[in-house]
């Protein structure tokens, strides 16, 4: 239980700011009259208030002394002489109304010189080192960056009205690996992430047998949906590269502070032909749109972005390669790659996927002759974004 402690002091008995305590003469308790005094702090203000500094303090301070200076002027001007800087009265807005909070701004610090964030006022204090200053926000991917040059003044403080870009929604792809922020008026975003492509394989010549190469898979295509948005946190994108003939295409993914918002595996690359039965022979690559098997065409894609009935469709898978002196095997749609074939004047080489996630054709055969041997590369993934924002 808190105990209460009651502090007595002894008064004079004529005083007139206390009251006697009954059958107790030598002690009372305070019961001044605080309107009085009220007032007469109140009075001590206006008195303070209307107080002018000295001609020799105003030119101390880089007053003018004709200005007549008021005691604020001379707070005021001390204030930026120890600090080095001038103040500014930020009224910064965004699609006609206050900024919203949480949007930082370089080039000017708060009053106690911690970084300078908006606070969702119509109002703000900040304080600047040089003249001009040049205030900025970032760039997001929903909202362009702001700038604004602001002349301060060193005994005043400087008024600035400041109108922000105004964020947007939209849609954005990404072909290379990059970051980017989202601004507070985002609200949620959809992925759509692609692997890269797999890369065919070659053919296996010899002068006593021939396998053509398997063609590679097209890239994974992953779709995710209304993820709330992270403001002024880094997002970082990985776009997965297309895999080189036998080889796997690369991962592409999302990933905020070390977690993984979204990932799509690369296309797998198509098997190399063999003679020994126990192995497949130029068996195409697993993924989106698989690879075509020796002699056979590419697997068509069918997963489109953001996972819609219609609109963009990823990832076909490259075709198997044939043999020598026969016509070339179509990559799926869209993007896988053709498998080679022919020998002589008909000679044709496999062909590279074409678009994102499209996998490589697989090498052709020709009997003794390894120049026509060779897989094609997959094609690069990509990743998607969609995003909503809030004015």
């Amino acid at each position: 239980m808190k105990e209460t402690t009651n502090f007595k002091f002894k008064l004079p008995e004529d005083s007139d700011i206390v009251t006697p305590v009954p059958f107790n003469e030598n002690f009372a308790v305070i019961d001044r009259k605080l309107k009085e005094l009220e007032e007469g702090s109140a009075q001590i203000k206006t008195e303070l208030a209307d107080f002018r500094i000295s001609e020799d303090t105003a030119r101390l301070l880089g007053l003018d002394p004709a200005a007549n200076p008021s005691t604020d002027d001379g707070f005021l001007a001390t204030y930026c002489l120890a600090k080095g800087g001038k103040i500014i009265r930020l009224h910064i807005t965004c699609g006609g109304k206050a900024a919203k909070a949480g949007i930082p701004i370089s080039g000017a610090t708060k009053l106690d010189g911690t970084p300078l964030v908006t606070d969702g006022k119509a109002e703000m204090l900040a304080f600047a080192v040089g003249s001009p200053a040049t205030l900025t926000t970032p760039a997001y991917l929903d909202m362009a960056a702001g700038q604004i040059v602001v002349e301060t003044q060193y005994n005043a403080v400087t008024d600035v009205s400041w109108e922000l870009p105004r964020p947007t929604s939209g849609t954005s792809m990404f072909a290379a690996s990059r970051s980017f922020q989202f601004s507070p008026y985002a609200t949620t975003y959809d992925i759509c992430c692609v692997g890269g492509g797999g890369g065919g394989s070659d053919g296996n010549n010899s002068s006593y047998m021939t396998w053509p190469g398997g063609g590679g898979g097209g890239g994974y295509v992953v779709n995710k949906l209304a993820i709330p948005a992270v403001a002024n946190s880094l997002y970082t994108v990985t776009v997965g590269a297309g895999g080189a003939a036998k080889t796997a295409g690369g991962s592409s993914s999302i990933v905020l502070g070390g977690t993984t918002i979204a990932s799509a595996g690369g296309g797998q690359p198509g098997y190399t032909g063999d003679t020994d039965t126990l192995n497949p022979r130029g068996r195409g690559g697993a993924g989106n749109g698989n690879g075509g098997d020796f002699e056979k065409p590419g697997v068509p894609g069918t997963v489109r972005r953001f996972g819609e009935t219609s609109g963009v469709l990823y990832g076909g898978g490259g075709a198997g390669g044939n043999w020598s002196g026969s016509a070339m095997q179509q990559g799926g749609a869209p993007y896988g790659g053709s498998g080679g074939a022919g020998e002589g004047a008909s000679a044709s080489y496999a062909k590279p996927g074409t678009g994102p996630g499209g996998g490589g054709g697989g090498g052709g055969s020709v009997w003794g002759d390894t120049q026509n041997a060779g897989g094609a590369a997959g094609y690069r993934g990509e990743v998607i974004l969609r995003w909503r924002v809030l004015v």
